[in-house]
């Protein structure tokens, strides 16, 4: 009887209350679990004016991975890797802090790699050593702080030649569009003398080199090696000697042919 009484008080006992929840805002996830996937690899070129650069978006498809454990003495099994269908995409920025003196030609080259949910950037062609740091709270957001400096290639358009003709032979000249950022520095021009031979193969006549301490302007001569009427052009390079840019030998472009008249 008793028991019978309590099942009629809970029939008739009024429903609880109804309220409605306030939805509360999740918080910003600072970084999603790693998890395995394609891999997206962009470059990202900045010049000597680049503080920020404009965001690049990398996208990577995800794998689901299954482990099948110990197979005994230290051997383990690893499972197949699949797409889930699932596409993680991911914004990359680059924050220069700190001074950056690089010069007026220079250009640095990084790559940003998204692989999974994994990003990762990384210094390929640069005038400093960077310590690179993504920001925990801004996925995406990388701060680059430039540590030590490193030599990049010269301009490839920073000297150019010309052969003109003189009294004594032809001349090589060449005019060096940087001069005055490389005071204290050489320059180490070669070149060789070709003659043009009608329906025949074109010959070379002489080769010459020579270094020159930052000059506007220079030339080297090729008195001697030259015959009147005789049609002549060059193949000339350069490179920097000193601190302020690697020794990689450049090559200009062919000059022009000109006819010796003494």
């Amino acid at each position: 009887m008793i028991h019978r009484f309590i099942a009629v008080l809970l029939l008739a006992a009024p429903a609880a209350a109804q309220f409605d929840v306030p939805e509360i805002p999740a918080a910003k996830t600072a970084r999603r679990a790693p998890q395995a996937g394609t891999a997206d690899c962009k470059d990202i070129a900045v010049d000597a004016k680049t503080a920020v650069t404009e965001g690049t978006w990398l996208e990577s498809r995800l794998y689901s991975e299954t482990h099948y454990g110990n197979y005994g003495e230290g051997r383990y099994g690893r499972g197949q890797q699949q797409e889930t269908g699932e596409t993680h995409r991911e914004r990359v920025q680059l924050i220069f802090n700190g001074e950056r003196n690089l010069r007026p030609w220079e250009t640095e080259t990084f790559t940003a790699c998204l692989e999974g949910t994994v990003t990762n950037v990384w210094a390929r062609k640069t005038g400093y050593k960077y310590d690179i740091v993504e920001d925990s709270r801004e996925p995406g957001n990388f701060y680059l702080t430039p540590t030590q400096r490193l030599q990049l290639d010269p301009d490839a358009k920073g000297v150019t030649a010309e052969l003109v003709n003189g009294p004594a032979g032809i001349t090589l000249r060449f005019t060096d569009k940087w001069a005055a950022e490389y005071a204290g520095d050489s320059l180490a021009v070669r070149a060789e003398l070709w003659q043009k031979k009608d329906g025949w193969f074109d010959s070379k006549v002489a080769e010459l080199s020579g270094e020159f301490q930052s000059p506007t302007q220079g030339s080297l001569g090729f008195a001697g090696f030259t015959q009147a009427g005789g049609e002549y052009y060059a193949k000339w390079s350069f490179r920097r000697v000193g601190k302020i840019s690697k020794g990689t030998e450049i090559r200009g472009e062919k000059t022009a042919a000109v006819r010796f008249v003494p």
